[in-house]
């Protein structure tokens, strides 16, 4: 379920930034430091985490593999066995 949570816009230095509350960084497995990307869909700004190498030390690893398929049997993804091959 998509949580709706409001913060404001702060000047930093030369440039613009906002707070995400504690609870969304726990969510999401982020910490300082990690690189997110940002991006717009329409009226929308998208912040979305990097997953980097950089950033993967102190992820689980349920959210590195966070968004991927689950895995596939082995006959459906390479086609079923050509030979005497055993699985």
């Amino acid at each position: 379920m998509k949580k709706k949570v409001q913060t404001k816009i702060s000047k930093w230095g030369n440039g613009y930034g906002i707070r995400i509350p504690v609870h969304l960084i726990g969510e999401l497995t982020l910490s300082e430091g990690t690189v997110v990307g940002l991006m717009t869909e329409g009226d929308k700004i998208v912040v979305k985490p990097e997953r980097s190498f950089k950033n993967i030390k102190n992820m689980s690893l349920d959210a590195i593999y966070k968004g991927f398929e689950k895995e596939k049997d082995v006959e459906d993804y390479y086609g079923g066995k050509k030979g005497r091959e055993i699985w």
